[in-house]
């Protein structure tokens, strides 16, 4: 049969290659820009706020986009991704060949539609392919990309001679990205990869939008996963995306800044790749996976406020390196939790992820960009200070996050 190696049980990681590169290519444009700041808005006489909304365009698309997504993903499957991937191509080949706020704004908005789909309909493409076992190593794997796209995002943008130049280059990056996806892209046929689990019918039945809808919206459980995801992902998020001016305002160059920086991605691109085998070691129950959970969602609050202080040098390396490895570690579970809740399931995995992802970018975008930092002006100490304190969340919430059906343990160390 033609093709029929495309089905084979090996290319699934195939795909999940295809997903790394997804959305490596658009946190890598995104991330020019955070580490391009001085330079963007000297060369187009942006304002704070307005250097703001460039910055986090793509996440205010994947506001409605990550939503959007889900729904899409249910309903008509793979192929959706494909189309963001063409459409943030065609945004990253806008913005090299373009200037001017608004011209720059609407191609970063573009940018947001490969992350969004992406992230979103990881887990559930990736569930197709394996076993829930290997789920959320996968997503961990996936992670790990879009923190590696934004450490050399804003590590390399500097180096360039002009901001063109380095747009261009993320230009010709895209196109290699896309032609990849055209070429290599293709639907799992006859079930999920944990069909063996699960009865084969129920990954190929697909979701209504409207009972999607109506079932996802009622999921107790939805809820509390996004309140957890955005407490672990609000001051971190705003880090990286002010990180570089903040340096910068203590006397580092604009070149020096986007390498320290890089120590914070740096940080989540490891723990997003481990992070997920530790966890498993350590946490043998549920009320540990938890405890570990809130350590560090407080240490990373602190290390968020502090890191950025230290002396240059190494001291401010493995600063910044360990805020972005302990705030980040649970990221990958927090992100494949949403199809182990209960009454949500493979059928719905991609809108209740989608949905999660939707209320976290809606408060990580429209807190830091249009509350916190006009309040807090160039004082980066009060802007990290502010967001850091909703790790309180975390803290509270995780007791209702099911640790148990995602990682397949027992819940207080009794044998399962």
């Amino acid at each position: 049969m033609k093709n029929n190696w495309k089905q084979a049980p090996w290319y699934g990681y195939v795909i999940v290659g295809l997903l790394c590169i997804g959305i490596f290519l658009p946190n890598f444009a995104q991330y020019q820009v955070t580490s391009l700041a001085d330079r963007l808005r000297t060369e187009m006489g942006l304002s704070q706020g307005q250097y703001g909304s460039i910055a986090t365009a793509p996440l205010l698309a994947g506001i409605i986009l990550s939503f959007l997504s889900g729904l899409l993903m249910d309903r008509f499957g793979v192929k959706v991704i494909l189309v963001s991937i063409f459409i943030t191509v065609g945004g990253i080949i806008l913005r090299a060949f373009t200037s001017g706020y608004w011209f720059l704004f609407i191609s970063m908005l573009l940018l947001g539609f490969s992350a969004s789909f992406v992230n979103a309909n990881t887990p559930k493409v990736a569930g197709a392919w394996f076993p829930s076992s290997k789920v959320t190593a996968m997503m961990g794997l996936v992670l790990c990309f879009s923190n590696m796209g934004n450490a050399l995002g804003s590590g390399t943008a500097p180096q360039f001679p002009t901001t063109q130049a380095a747009f261009r280059f993320a230009a010709v990056l895209a196109v290699v990205v896309l032609i990849l996806w055209v070429l290599f892209l293709t639907e799992k046929k006859g079930g999920a990869a944990a069909a063996s689990e699960e009865a084969p019918e129920e990954e190929e039945e697909r979701a209504a939008f409207k009972d999607s809808i109506r079932t996802v919206l009622r999921n107790k459980g939805l809820w509390f996963v996004a309140l957890c995801n955005i407490g672990m992902m609000l001051g971190m998020l705003t880090n990286i995306i002010f990180m570089p001016q903040a340096l910068m305002s203590r006397g580092l160059t604009e070149g020096e800044a986007g390498w320290y920086a890089v120590a914070l991605t740096a940080g989540t691109m490891l723990t997003t790749l481990i992070s997920p085998t530790i966890v498993r070691k350590v946490g043998t129950n549920g009320t540990k996976v938890r405890w570990i959970m809130r350590a560090c969602a407080l240490a990373g609050a602190v290390l968020e406020v502090t890191a950025w202080l230290l002396p240059k040098g190494i001291a401010m390396i493995l600063g910044l390196f360990a805020t972005g490895f302990i705030t980040e570690a649970f990221l990958p579970f927090l992100q494949s939790m949403p199809g182990y809740l209960e009454g949500i399931g493979r059928k719905y995995a991609a809108t209740a992820t989608g949905t999660a992802m939707t209320l976290q970018l809606l408060c990580c975008v429209f807190i830091p960009s249009y509350i916190v930092a006009p309040i807090a002006g160039d004082n980066y100490l009060l802007l990290f200070s502010i967001l850091a304190c909703m790790a309180i969340l975390p803290i509270i919430f995780s007791a209702k996050l099911p640790f148990e059906r995602l990682m397949n343990i027992p819940k207080n160390g009794e044998k399962s």
